[in-house]
């Protein structure tokens, strides 16, 4: 009995080996190479937004300066701009009366080059603020556009974009004000 006709490209006739590299090929060629180079960059993107909210967490503010180069910009979304040393006061006052803070971070994209890198997060917060008896939960999710230079041998943020930013105060839509605020402490 004759086996029925099968189309050429019908993947059950197809050879095998063609995912073999072909006689001379030395090994992935630049598409390849390329894409292994970002899922690399994606993996220390990740690991490094996974330390600095570990060290944010655990209030270690020297740690976190040497996680961001001495030239490191954050501009908020109304594109106020701080350095970092105004960056990690504002962090260290902020810490004062916040029992919990949870983060939570996505990375949406990461391209570089091996010197610099270009990712875009997405971020989810929850923090507790207490004064006394009271207290305020702000809620909120982001989006921020990373700037990492390469420093020796890892990455460090040179500059952190808000894209946007919205957030909720003890469950009720708060303004930029309550960014601020949080930021305080108070």
């Amino acid at each position: 009995m004759d086996e029925p006709m099968q189309a050429p490209d019908d993947p059950s006739r197809q050879d095998r080996t063609s995912d073999a590299p072909a006689q001379g090929d030395t090994g992935p060629n630049d598409t390849e190479r390329n894409a292994e180079a970002q899922a690399a960059l994606a993996e220390d993107v990740e690991a490094l937004l996974a330390t600095f909210q570990d060290r944010l967490l655990e209030r270690d503010f020297d740690a976190l300066r040497e996680l961001m180069t001495d030239d490191f910009t954050y501009v908020d979304q109304k594109g106020f701009t701080l350095d970092r040393p105004s960056l990690l006061e504002r962090e260290r006052r902020g810490a004062e009366n916040k029992p919990e803070t949870e983060i939570q971070h996505r990375l949406l994209s990461a391209t570089g080059d091996g010197r610099s890198a270009e990712a875009l997060v997405e971020l989810r917060f929850r923090t507790v603020i207490r004064r006394g008896s009271s207290e305020t939960v702000y809620e909120g999710r982001g989006r921020e556009r990373v700037t990492l230079a390469r420093e020796a041998s890892s990455w460090r943020f040179k500059a952190v974009v808000i894209e946007e930013q919205k957030m909720t105060r003890n469950g009720q839509a708060a303004g930029e004000e309550a960014i601020e605020e949080m930021h305080r402490g108070s």
